[in-house]
């Protein structure tokens, strides 16, 4: 991992084994070989989402597929992919007769039935289909490749350089890119898609990040303790960033980046709760304009619930509530995405608040949060600011198909 605070971070299309998109076939110009940031860093939120709970590698998916569609075929593509029951690996099949999409459940392995894919893709010359695993193949040359690597994203492109496979890693040092020509990796790259990523694998342990401020809201007793700490249980070894605290029911713990400046922006962090009597658990804050002003979602596996609040001159007001079951000692993922004034709360991948509130109007600090003596551990930090021209009405969410 670079030595930076942040590590700027940044996916792609094809024609392989004789198929070709229809888009490229019909215009006969070439797409171009790099997605947008947004995209890129969008694919990057779900990768952090789904580590820990994804029990289903990327080779195993593709055993998977192979086993689901009948016939010949190629396992064009694989990666992971936001539904609404959470991050899912998303397969494309190609057959002589079109493409398939195959979702497959990243914590059991079940597949849903093969449906018509979204993408027309033409096999003109009705090239006989490779029975081998090609991507499979991709896969496995690329971990050797980079062996840390959790790969979440395999997909073919072309270029002026003709044909290859782009195979996409999270690693302990960030996002990378690998590029495989002729099934040999041509070239290993970090990144860059506009999502900032933090995972406290490059920073001295037992010190509190530079930059970071330590406050509370009605102190009980003293400053909680944030530092960075090695663990082995950690989701990107080797370090997590802790809270260590003995404070009382009033107080709010808080880790503030100082100098960060955002609006809209997704944010997202995973989260183990260590202990705690009072309470426990912990979350995100952002649109922050000082420790007395800002908005916070926490889960507390205490009271099984994921919420939304607002903080106004230290008082803390509740707009959304969710149950949830949740344990100490298991991590999870939370992830927020405001735009002007409507939030959005997913938890391990799945959209459990969706609000408005105006409170909060302008750009703030963001950070983390704890409450009372709530001692938990953080991990993957990571923070993207969504331009104005890329603001949606609504979040574009893939909706896997029902059998």
């Amino acid at each position: 991992m670079s030595g930076k605070p942040w590590l700027l971070m940044a996916a792609m299309i094809l024609t392989t084994g004789g198929v070709v998109r229809a888009a490229e076939a019909d215009s006969g110009k070439q797409r171009p070989a790099v997605a947008s940031d947004r995209r890129v860093a969008s694919d990057q939120l779900t990768a952090l989402e789904a580590l820990g709970r994804t029990r289903i590698s990327a080779i195993q998916a593709a055993d998977i597929v192979r086993k689901t569609v009948e016939g010949d075929c190629l396992l064009a593509s694989l990666s992971l992919t936001a539904t609404e029951e959470g991050p899912q690996w998303r397969a494309v099949v190609v057959t002589n007769d079109g493409s398939k999409s195959v979702y497959i459940d990243v914590a059991t392995g079940k597949a849903s039935e093969p449906q018509a894919g979204r993408e027309r893709v033409l096999n003109p010359n009705k090239t006989p289909l490779p029975k081998e695993a090609v991507l499979k193949d991709m896969i496995q040359r690329t971990l050797a490749t980079v062996p840390d690597g959790f790969v979440y994203s395999a997909q073919p492109s072309v270029s002026g350089r003709g044909p290859a496979y782009e195979i996409r890693l999270l690693t302990a040092g960030g996002f990378k890119r690998a590029v495989m020509r002729s099934r040999d990796v041509v070239e290993v790259e970090d990144e860059t898609g506009g999502l900032a990523l933090r995972t406290f694998d490059d920073l001295p342990v037992g010190q509190t990040p530079e930059q970071w401020s330590i406050k509370q809201n009605h102190p009980t007793k003293g400053l909680a303790t944030w530092q960075v700490k090695a663990d082995p249980g950690a989701l990107t070894a080797p370090n997590v960033l802790s809270v260590e605290t003995q404070n009382e029911k009033a107080t709010f713990n808080l880790a503030i980046i100082e100098g960060t400046s955002f609006h809209d922006l997704s944010i997202h962090v995973h989260l183990r709760a260590n202990t705690g009597k009072i309470d426990q658990g912990g979350g995100l804050v952002w649109r922050m304009r000082d420790e007395n002003n800002y908005y916070v979602c926490r889960l507390n596996p205490l009271e099984s619930n994921y919420r939304v609040y607002k903080v106004v001159d230290g008082k803390r007001t509740q707009l959304g509530s969710a149950d949830v079951k949740a344990e100490a000692g298991q991590w999870y993922s939370l992830l927020v995405v405001m735009i002007g004034d409507h939030i959005r709360c997913r938890l391990d991948g799945k959209k459990l608040l969706d609000l408005q509130d105006d409170t909060f109007k302008d750009a703030g600090m963001i950070g983390l949060w704890t409450k009372a003596d709530a001692s938990s551990s953080f991990d993957n930090l990571a923070v993207r600011e969504i331009p104005v021209q890329e603001m949606p009405r609504r979040l574009p969410t893939t909706t896997r198909p029902t059998k």
